[in-house]
């Protein structure tokens, strides 16, 4: 990609972003509005000056690019498991 493009789509993504929401654009797989950090060093450094419930970095494949979570890291099995017993129990 060209410089040129690369400053018109950055551009644009500002603006997406602007008009979306003051907290990011949005995200389908999250479904709802997030910052995408292009780089995982980028999210693990807002991680650190987070003073909310901010604890870990993901990376999202819908955005191309990393969000940050409150949820702690969790085993697909748990899901598989809690899914089983509602429907078991």
């Amino acid at each position: 990609m060209s410089k040129i493009r690369k400053i018109i789509y950055r551009n644009k993504m500002k603006l997406m972003e602007n008009r979306h929401s003051t907290k990011g654009v949005y995200c389908h797989g999250a479904k709802k509005n997030k910052i995408v950090y292009e780089t995982n060093a980028k999210a693990l450094r807002a991680v650190m000056l987070c003073e909310d419930q901010t604890i870990r970095t993901y990376y999202c494949h819908y955005c191309a690019g990393f969000h940050t979570t409150s949820r702690p890291e969790h085993d697909e099995l748990d899901d598989l498991y809690m899914f089983a017993r509602a429907y078991v129990c």
